[in-house]
């Protein structure tokens, strides 16, 4: 990325100077935070451009709401800032990574105001991807997430189908300034209707066809809460409390509201949770399945997250090799699936850091797309439709590995940080 060059105005030593590195820095947390960067990160941020300007701030960075306190040693400045709907950007993450070098490298030569025009030009900058570029990612994404399932061509088109479907009508509600959660909502039900009216079709065209209503799942990938998740992880490692318990808290509804949805609509349609058998493939054959659909699913989701093509890139090599990591692990060695999704989030967590000093790419843009691609969504499925049948016992089964699973992926994450980058090795 190009460095921008600013003219340095005067010096920040004025109490109404304090208020303007205070409001600026606010900005500048307020757009991290709007990226879907952790609390760690935002604060990290906040206090390293206080530092520049030679401001000392104390921050508390929540899901949606930054509260900072800037002070110069004899002005102090209180400021909140709230967020109404945290979203994601890895293209977002990415710049201000680079407003941040620019900064220290400018130092002293930097003041209030050249921070100002540098946050501004950030806020300039148009998306990466449209929205029907997003809604074509998506419907990809969650279609070649179907072969990860289990599915076959006909899955691929009826989650290809649901997904971009539901994706479509995600969009559209929230330009309409609708609460994510209802958007969410209604996108999952459409996915899923979506995904099963294109089953319905296949299956009276193509009598033996046998396609499988399990693979409705993967028309909902789209809603799994992938960013908050592994942000959460990283924000309760660093000690982020406020921050990591909120983005758990919020990954954790959005995963059970996507399977809540999933389980309404199976029980309306009379759907069972069936097992996807897979394309009947030798053991070399599915292992290259496995990476092909791992690549484009990742690349399509870094789309989802608006990163730039590089990025996407990046995101596909990775996910194609934790993919095949995992399928190896589990079919190859027989080791639990648990164990196995630990191992493959440290890999993707090595391959970041690697692929960060390789082409000075953002960590975490490169590492939540293939993150995703490890989320138990059809063990989180099962445990509430279980649970919603009285089969309490095999559903609350289901629900601890899921949960277990899910536990492990930021905690794969985190281990790989430890071991890739000396400052999570300490405090």
């Amino acid at each position: 990325m190009a460095k921008r060059h600013y003219q340095s105005g005067a010096g920040a030593s004025s109490p109404n100077s304090i208020e303007h590195a205070s409001k600026t820095l606010m900005r500048a947390g307020r757009l991290m935070l709007n990226s879907g960067a952790g609390s760690w990160r935002v604060h990290q941020v906040m206090c390293r451009l206080g530092e520049v300007l030679g401001l000392k701030v104390d921050a508390d960075v929540g899901l949606n709401s930054i509260d900072a306190t800037v002070t110069d040693g004899e002005h102090t400045v209180t400021e909140v800032v709230n967020v109404a709907i945290p979203g994601t950007s890895t293209s977002l993450i990415d710049q201000m990574d680079h407003l941040l070098e620019d900064a220290e490298e400018l130092g002293p030569k930097l003041d209030a105001k050249g921070l100002d025009a540098m946050v501004s030009a950030v806020e300039r900058d148009t998306p990466v991807w449209g929205p029907w570029q997003t809604i074509l990612a998506c419907a990809l994404a969650c279609g070649s997430f179907a072969f990860l399932l289990g599915g076959g061509p006909i899955e691929f088109l009826c989650a290809f189908f649901g997904g971009g479907l539901g994706m479509a009508v995600n969009v559209y509600l929230g330009s309409r300034g609708y609460n994510p959660m209802v958007a969410i909502c209604i996108a999952v039900a459409v996915s899923c209707g979506g995904y099963l009216a294109v089953m319905y079709a296949a299956a009276a065209m193509m009598p033996n066809s046998d396609p499988k209503q399990a693979g409705y799942i993967a028309a909902i990938l789209y809603s799994l809460p992938g960013f908050p998740l592994i942000a959460s992880g990283l924000d309760l490692f660093r000690l982020e409390m406020r921050g990591g318990f909120e983005r758990l808290l919020y990954a954790m509804v959005g995963f059970l509201l996507a399977a809540a949805i999933a389980w309404l609509v199976a029980d309306l349609f009379g759907l069972y949770p069936e097992d996807l058998e897979g394309l009947g493939l030798p053991f070399i054959g599915q292992f290259f399945v496995e990476l092909t659909a791992g690549f484009v699913a990742a690349i399509m989701l870094a789309v989802l997250f608006g990163g730039r093509p590089s990025f996407c890139l990046i995101s596909g090599v990775i996910g194609a090799i934790i993919c095949g990591v995992k399928y190896l692990l589990v079919s190859g060695c027989g080791m639990e699936v648990e164990a196995a999704t630990f191992i493959a989030a440290t890999c993707i967590a090595i391959l970041a850091a690697i692929s960060s000093r390789l082409f000075g790419c953002s960590k975490l843009a490169v590492s939540v797309p293939p993150s995703i691609l490890l989320i138990p969504g059809l063990f989180l499925y099962r445990a509430v439709y279980f649970m919603a049948t009285t089969q309490i016992a095999e559903g609350i089964e289901w629900f601890v590995q899921a949960c277990i699973i899910i536990l492990f992926i930021p905690l794969g994450i985190v281990f790989g940080r430890v071991l890739t980058d000396g400052a999570w090795r300490k405090m």
